[in-house]
């Protein structure tokens, strides 16, 4: 069992870790919105995505961006 302060710790970093996740990694402000088609990574929030013309993260072309809700 973990202590408190530990406890605490773990929960503040896994926070962060999942805050990383769903915001937009190009403007940094919005939670990511937008699905990649083919490839379908999901990295930018639905005004980002469209000016990609190919995925940042394998480089594939988009030809397609599919808007979701992830709440």
């Amino acid at each position: 069992m973990m202590d408190i302060p530990n406890e605490i710790d773990f929960l503040i970093n896994e926070n962060c870790k999942l805050r990383d996740q769903v915001t937009c990694k190009r403007c940094m402000k919005k939670n990511v919105s937008s699905v990649f088609d083919p490839c379908g990574h999901i990295i930018y929030c639905s005004d980002c995505a469209l000016a990609v013309k190919a995925c940042p993260v394998c480089l594939e072309e988009v030809k397609n961006v599919i808007r979701v809700n992830l709440e």
